[in-house]
């Protein structure tokens, strides 16, 4: 329990913690039987001490191919040296695997301690024993355990969004802390969307873009780092939304140094709303967040972008041919679904002093190739609590990918034989052979800030939908 690892004050994963990013796979046979490895980041405790450990897992049967690699690492600051702490680090970033390198991305755990954004890179081609690369920091400022200390920090986290790779320079968003260019040696890059590469087996940062407001996001905790960073395809865009509930479209070609504004930007959800007369610190406003990530679907000489916030409809985008910068906005075209994620009840929806009901809804898309009559936005969701530090009741729906705003095609709540169990926040569902897979949370019970298992309750699950087909009939439902 990390309750027990040393932190304090902490409500978030506290029952357990173990695996809490997305693993990622490596093919040596895609031929069947398909043969490969599995590699995962957990997170634990051995004799008294906090580790994050790297383990590669055989795909046929699970096994661990090797003792497993701790994290570890120390990167040169203007100060002298900064150590990994992994007490205070948290790997929510779903791992990117590129050629033979893996890459791993941290936060703060319950924004406790001296933390701050890593990236660890390992070469993989031997998986039984993986060999650390470099590491990457994105803040040198040390920062004291005082919630109200806004230095340091800059974690990369994304709700889970993965690292996202061109093939040459890898792309990442990161969280509220230190912004400070002034020294090139030592940039300090909070609530920016970084680019890097690895040069020679060290980590080399090309470019970032930062908001013109960035001073705001980290006065107010709006961070830009909520969200992830979405390659645009064929192009040389990338797409990145935050706290703030803004879409930024920027040119990763030139970002600017945190000196260019974005080539387009406009508000997703609801615009944030004043809750004091003079806002001056974290909660004085209320921003409907943008998690996770928005998705692409590319279809017939235009792309197609999803995303739903907080408190938020399911909004549709689309992307068109550009002369100057090859794709743009089309700012006419919006489709909104008639169906919301969670909202509060109708006697707090409009006061905004009260807590907001995250975190919005998880994204995918499926379709046959280029066929928009087969396009579909699976969406996972909060049915109707706020998520945020609660387990509580899930969706899964269905919408139109070529207008959401026809309503929902299918809910996995309608009928009441369908039911996801807990949200399991921050987990898009995945489409794979005709079927839906979700992730489900086990069943909690909360005392004095604190998670524990609920005594008989629901246990986690992978819940599977697909079509129901009668064997005696040859007929689907």
């Amino acid at each position: 329990m990390y309750g027990r690892l040393g932190a304090t004050g902490c409500a978030d994963t506290t029952t357990e913690v173990g695996i809490t990013s997305t693993p990622v796979i490596q093919l040596t046979s895609s031929a069947a039987p398909k043969q490969g490895v599995i590699f995962v980041v957990a997170k634990s405790l051995a004799n008294g001490q906090a580790n994050n450990t790297l383990f590669a897992l055989s795909l046929a049967d699970g096994k661990p191919l090797g003792p497993g690699v701790q994290i570890q690492g120390t990167v040169t600051g203007p100060n002298g040296p900064i150590t990994y702490d992994a007490l205070h680090e948290f790997n929510r970033p779903a791992l990117l695997l590129d050629q033979n390198v893996l890459y791993a991305a941290f936060a703060g755990h319950c924004d406790q301690g001296d933390y701050r954004g890593w990236v660890f890179a390992y070469d993989v081609s031997n998986a039984s024993a993986p060999h650390q690369l470099d590491a990457f920091t994105t803040t040198f400022t040390q920062r004291t355990n005082d919630q109200n200390d806004k230095n340091g920090r800059g974690g990369i986290w994304m709700s889970g969004y993965g690292l996202a790779s061109d093939g040459s320079s890898i792309y990442f968003a990161t969280g509220d802390g230190s912004f400070n260019a002034a020294n090139p040696s030592f940039p300090e890059v909070s609530d920016s969307v970084i680019k890097t590469k690895l040069a020679s087996g060290k980590f080399q940062l090309q470019d970032w873009f930062s908001p013109m407001d960035r001073d705001k996001l980290k006065t107010f905790d709006a961070d830009l780092g909520s969200g992830g960073a979405v390659l645009v395809p064929n192009s040389h865009l990338v797409l990145a939304g935050g706290k703030e509930g803004v879409m930024y479209l920027i040119d990763r070609d030139n970002m600017g140094k945190g000196t260019k504004a974005e080539l387009q930007s406009f508000q997703v959800t609801r615009a944030p709303v004043n809750r004091v007369a003079n806002p001056q610190n974290a909660g004085d406003i209320a921003f409907w967040n943008i998690h996770g990530a928005p998705v692409i679907w590319p279809l017939q000489g235009q792309m197609f972008v999803y995303v739903m916030g907080e408190e938020d409809h399911l909004r549709q985008f689309k992307l068109v041919p550009d002369t100057t910068n090859g794709w743009r906005f089309d700012t006419n075209f919006k489709k909104v679904s008639k169906e919301t994620v969670g909202l509060p009840p109708p006697n707090m929806i409009n006061d905004v002093h009260r807590d907001i009901f995250m975190p919005g809804g998880f994204l995918t898309v499926s379709a046959s190739a280029m066929d928009p009559s087969t396009g579909v936005v699976w969406a996972t969701m909060p049915f109707k609590d706020n998520a945020n530090m609660e387990v509580v009741q899930g969706a899964l729906r269905a919408f139109d990918a070529s207008d959401v705003s026809k309503g929902e095609l299918w809910d996995s709540e309608a009928s009441g034989k369908d039911n996801v169990g807990f949200f399991a926040k921050f987990n898009p569902p995945v489409v794979a052979n005709g079927k839906v897979f979700v992730a489900a949370f086990q069943q909690e019970r909360k005392d004095n800030g604190q998670h524990f298992k609920a005594d008989g309750g629901l246990l986690p699950a992978l819940v599977i939908y697909g079509r129901k087909c009668e064997i005696a009939v040859p007929k689907c439902q």
